[in-house]
């Protein structure tokens, strides 16, 4: 008897022991909409905590990169801030990162530089 009262013990450890856990990564809930600014402007308007979620409700630290060195793309208290430099004009890859210490969830968007048909200027002034 004694056998199997172990058995039974040792069945309701391992039991015990096994433990099924689901990880709760943070999530992109929603798709950040393409932005079309023109060139040598900027937007800020996009708070990126509406297109992440951590359900768990952990931290989650923000990451930007752009794929095009005319367009500068950083996270400031929370909202994405776009920068086209100079006369620069065309197509960029934003890409945001979402991360809780553990694990991290992409969200991918455009932007569309648009030109500007800039004022001419006088570069030299010719005599009379």
């Amino acid at each position: 008897m004694k056998k199997f009262s172990e058995i039974i013990l040792l069945t309701l450890i391992l039991l015990f022991m096994v433990v099924s856990v689901n990880a709760i990564t943070p999530e992109s809930i929603a798709q950040i909409p393409p932005i079309t600014i023109d060139e040598s402007s900027f937007n800020d308007t996009i708070n990126v905590t509406l297109y992440f979620n951590d359900t768990d409700n952990s931290s989650l630290i923000y990451y930007v990169e752009s794929n095009e060195s005319n367009v500068n793309a950083t996270i400031t208290n929370d909202f994405l801030n776009i920068t086209a430099l100079g006369n620069w004009f065309g197509v960029a890859t934003i890409t945001v990162t979402a991360g809780d210490g553990a694990d991290n969830v992409t969200n991918v968007t455009t932007v569309t530089v648009v030109n500007v048909n800039d004022a001419s200027t006088v570069s030299t002034v010719l005599p009379n």
